[in-house]
């Protein structure tokens, strides 16, 4: 039996010199791969972003196809129906007092 000097043998030391030099390489492949893989990851949701946007737009647009306008338009053009309503009942009424004066006129 060998005696243990605490000093490694020569096949140990070259395994341990082998296993730092693959953790070093793999360290620095590692560094040098980092970045690009969030660079990719970056873009990656920049992109996914970007695609969730037009999605929504075109959303929006076939439902305003659908709906026949975009809320404001609807809005506006329901307002609009209301001015031509009351200035409609407001002809009418303007009307109705000129029969009205037309007939007295008739009757004097």
């Amino acid at each position: 039996m060998g005696r243990t000097t605490g000093i490694p043998s020569r096949k140990l030391y070259a395994v341990l010199v082998r296993q730092d030099a693959t953790r070093k390489h793999q360290e620095a492949l590692k560094a040098e791969i980092e970045p690009q893989v969030q660079a990719l990851l970056k873009l990656r949701e920049e992109r996914r972003a970007e695609r969730d946007k037009q999605e929504e737009r075109y959303r929006r647009r076939a439902s305003a196809r659908q709906s026949g306008g975009t809320p404001k338009s609807e809005v506006a053009a329901v307002r609009r129906e209301q001015l031509l309503l009351q200035r409609r009942d407001r002809l009418r009424r303007e009307n109705q007092d000129l029969e009205r004066q037309l007939a007295e006129q008739r009757r004097d």
